[in-house]
């Protein structure tokens, strides 16, 4: 992608970096595309710049001693990771904006018909194969402007429902077994004993209390707490959210 673009054309800020460092956004100036290899798996506690930068907006940036400014980015935002960052944003807004493409094969050096990954980088980037390459990219342009944007095959959808599986967790869960609802009512030792046991069927280590009752404010901020007589004794209840009698069934991601 660097040989293709132009390494002029790139830089190669993290997301994170993005996020909590204030110089790193002046990076991204003239810029055809940001991108960054091995992505860090660490939390990513606010989203707001990349939504700023994949939304077009006017961005105010500066330099180490130097006034600061505004510019509109263009740069595309590109990463690669292993495992992607759990994030504090469980919103259609945040999820929406990524293209998930899963790599399924692996290639070891030394292997029987594999070559280095110095060879391999040199023919990739060699003027020729560029030169076609561009060809595929200018064959598929028109396309892509008519329809607004890239197709997203099967395997890409999957992948993007395990991607939002793996950062948002309980989002996921409670769109599959709960409903939402003025009347609904549970308790909420209830909500969090059925989230928690479907934790340890998954192999995820459960939430505690706090970080439960954080993490279901985040995902659901409207719902409100209170005091409600439930099976016959007073309990602390969750208003405004039920428990589904049968979990639903059909979303690849439920």
């Amino acid at each position: 992608l660097v040989a293709f673009v132009g390494r002029h054309n790139t830089a190669a800020v993290s997301l994170h970096r993005l996020e909590q460092d204030k110089f790193a956004v002046a990076r991204l100036v003239g810029k055809l595309a940001n991108i960054c290899p091995d992505l860090p798996s660490a939390h990513l506690a606010s989203t707001s710049m990349f939504k700023a930068i994949t939304g077009g907006d006017v961005l105010h940036a500066e330099y180490k001693y130097l006034d600061s400014f505004e510019f509109v980015p263009f740069a595309k935002l590109v990463f690669s990771a292993n495992q992607p960052p759990r994030s504090d944003d469980p919103t259609h807004g945040f999820f929406r904006r990524w293209l998930v493409v899963p790599f399924m094969r692996t290639f070891e050096e030394g292997s029987a018909g594999t070559i280095s990954r110095e060879e391999l980088d040199a023919r990739l980037s060699a003027p020729n194969e560029l030169s076609g390459v561009l060809n595929k990219v200018l064959g598929a342009l028109a396309a892509i402007r008519k329809r607004g944007g890239f197709t997203e095959s099967e395997a890409m959808k999957r992948a993007w429902s395990e991607f939002r599986t793996a950062t948002d967790p309980l989002s996921v869960w409670l769109d599959c077994n709960t409903v939402d609802l003025p009347t609904a009512v549970v308790a909420k030792a209830d909500l969090m004993t059925a989230f928690n046991k479907h934790c340890t069927d998954a192999g995820r280590p459960p939430l505690t209390k706090s970080a439960f009752g954080l993490a279901l404010k985040r995902a659901r901020p409207g719902i409100d707490e209170g005091q409600r007589t439930l099976s016959d004794r007073v309990q602390w209840v969750y208003m405004g959210i039920g428990l589904r009698t049968e979990p639903m069934v059909g979303p690849s991601e439920c």
